[in-house]
């Protein structure tokens, strides 16, 4: 039988492990009708691009930066689910913290099926299935939820 502190410390060393392995697009691309290659790119790197060029591939690096800039969004608030939900951890609402953990991935397997912040909903939701830890479990609906 774990004990919720042994919960925390785990939920924190694999958050720990993650929270920068995914800050935007980190995998290759053929965006665009330019079939431009963003992997490994930032929208500071494409904003110059942008400004360095002109015409239609000018527009094409606009386009890039405003899709990239969406994916960096969407990182940094997968990053802070993942951080309430390790929060929640620690006040032992493992159902909200599975909750909002399940939204960092859902909002980054709107990007790519290898999920980095999937061992920390897979080890929470292990967790909260787990009736000796925590008796809580997710709602049901969103009416649970207080929505």
């Amino acid at each position: 039988m774990h004990s919720s502190d042994e919960l925390t410390k785990q939920v924190q060393r694999v958050y720990r492990a993650t929270e920068n392995s995914w800050n935007g697009c980190d995998w290759p691309t053929n965006f665009g009708t330019r079939g431009l290659n963003l992997g490994g790119l930032k929208s500071k790197q494409t904003r110059l691009l942008k400004e360095a060029t002109s015409g239609a591939e000018s527009q094409a690096w606009d386009e890039a930066t405003i899709w990239l800039e969406q994916v960096e969004a969407d990182a940094r608030r997968a990053r802070s689910a993942a951080s309430v939900a390790v929060e929640l951890i620690e006040q032992q609402d493992l159902a909200m913290a599975l909750v909002r953990i399940t939204e960092a991935c859902e909002l980054e397997s709107q990007y790519h099926q290898n999920l980095a912040w999937g061992p920390l909903r897979d080890l929470i939701s292990y967790r909260s299935h787990d009736g000796r830890m925590y008796r809580c479990l997710l709602p049901t609906s969103r009416n649970d939820l207080g929505a």
